[in-house]
């Protein structure tokens, strides 16, 4: 960049870029060729975006940094270097026409996106009592992010609003402006700032940084025909930014407020909704682990074989040497204490309950057990256990007192409770074992 003292104009030159390009053009090259343009101000940045897309492209073909290009990615850098030239003729005023006759002054920032990049455009407007000027301060363009996933064009556009508001903030302090406005062609975007929902982390981090750099009711929504953003998102040569004259500003900011573009556009709420963060809802139920056992059933030969084949799955799933085969009588015996034990667990408070404490139970290889009369019997195989038990009839202990009683129903009720305390001892058993026949049988 040169200041002309003559004409008190801001310019660039490209006489010590261009030159001869050595036989082997690399990445090496091509980044110290792109970074002769000095540009602090950004007035050609979207000259500059060319070589830096070029660079990524490039990037992307994991080509080492003194590897030749290929053919075509030669022959582009080659014409964007040989058309620099006409940089040379890009001039800017360097005083902005503020003075005491000045009537109005307002910054207007721009921001816009592409697949390839964002950029964000600051422009001062100067209002007299004769004429309206309009200046552009400062431009920066960021080529898109590259990763295994492609960026949407709704968050290129956010990350173009997030630059846009961070170069306010710089340009803010320096000018005592009006009034300030920020335009953006995405109405995704107006909306994402506008709205106070809790989006997704991405979207979160910068909205929450654009509304601590910005006040919200400045932005604005400008058509993308009008956003003079658009250019430095997209890149152009030298010669197409001269004719255009980009840095003049937009037509219409020339004209009064009242008609500048309107808030007239239609949001995608598809788009908006992508990016809200996604709620987690936890449901808390209070279920037994007997009860989803013992109600699936109504055999107690399926229900403790349902249990057995639970244990042998969770043995395989920690040992290396699976069991394949059927059913062991141990692993069989094994379900059901491993059962009775989870019964006796949500049933009782341990040996201490109120409820058994007369019957003196003690632990007997994790089930509670208790001494009774039958206890005096020679034979030591009997398992003189307690079940589950309640003060109401529930699905497990219909199901329990049903299991057992249906190979004793034909013979009654005493009957069947003699034979069933032979092994356990439930308390109410004798209404409950007649409920459960009376069910069975009608």
């Amino acid at each position: 960049m040169v200041w002309e003292r003559c004409s008190d104009d801001l310019c660039l030159s490209a006489t010590n870029i261009i030159y001869d390009l050595p036989g082997i053009l690399s990445k090496r090259e091509i980044l110290a060729t792109t970074h002769k343009v000095f540009d602090p101000l950004g007035i050609a940045c979207p000259v500059t975006l060319i070589p830096k897309i070029l660079l990524q492209r490039l990037w992307k073909l994991k080509l080492s940094w003194d590897q030749e290009v290929d053919s075509n990615s030669k022959s582009e850098f080659c014409k964007w270097l040989n058309d620099l030239k006409h940089l040379e003729r890009l001039k800017l005023p360097r005083w902005l026409n503020c003075d005491l006759e000045t009537e109005n002054v307002s910054l207007h920032f721009f921001c816009d996106a592409s697949k390839l990049a964002y950029s964000a455009v600051a422009f001062i407007r100067v209002q007299t009592r004769d004429y309206v000027q309009v200046h552009l301060l400062q431009a920066k363009a960021r080529v898109a992010p590259s990763g295994r996933k492609e960026t949407t064009i709704a968050r290129l556009e956010l990350l173009g609003a997030a630059i846009c508001a961070r170069l306010a903030s710089s340009i803010i302090k320096e000018f005592e402006a009006d009034n300030i406005y920020f335009w953006t062609d995405s109405s995704t975007i107006l909306a994402w700032i506008q709205r106070n929902e809790i989006w997704d982390v991405f979207v979160h981090n910068r909205i929450k940084e654009i509304k601590q750099l910005t006040p919200i009711e400045s932005w604005r929504h400008v058509p993308g025909a009008m956003n003079p953003a658009d250019l430095p998102s997209r890149g152009c040569s030298a010669s197409y930014i001269i004719a255009s004259k980009w840095w003049e500003g937009p037509e219409w900011l020339f004209l009064s407020p009242e008609e500048w573009p309107k808030e007239d556009f239609s949001a995608d709420e598809k788009e908006i909704a992508l990016e809200k963060k996604k709620k987690i809802v936890l449901t808390l139920i209070n279920l037994n682990a007997s009860d989803l056992v013992l109600t699936r059933f109504s055999s107690y030969r399926k229900t403790i074989r349902l249990v057995a084949w639970i244990c042998r799955f969770v043995y395989n799933c920690k040992h290396q040497n699976k069991k394949k085969d059927e059913l062991t009588v141990s692993e069989i015996n094994e379900a059901e204490n491993l059962l009775i034990r989870l019964i006796q667990c949500e049933s009782f408070h341990g040996i201490e309950d109120k409820r058994i404490i007369s019957l003196n139970p003690f632990i007997d290889h994790g089930i509670i057990r208790t001494k009774t009369a039958i206890f005096q019997r020679d034979d030591t195989s009997l398992r003189l256990c307690w079940t589950y038990t309640s003060t109401r009839i529930s699905e497990g202990m219909d199901l329990s007192i049903y299991l057992f009683s249906v190979p004793l129903c034909s013979f009654g009720t005493g009957y069947i409770l003699n034979d069933r305390y032979i092994s356990t001892s439930i308390p109410s058993f004798c209404s409950q074992t007649w409920k459960a026949i009376h069910n069975l049988y009608g």
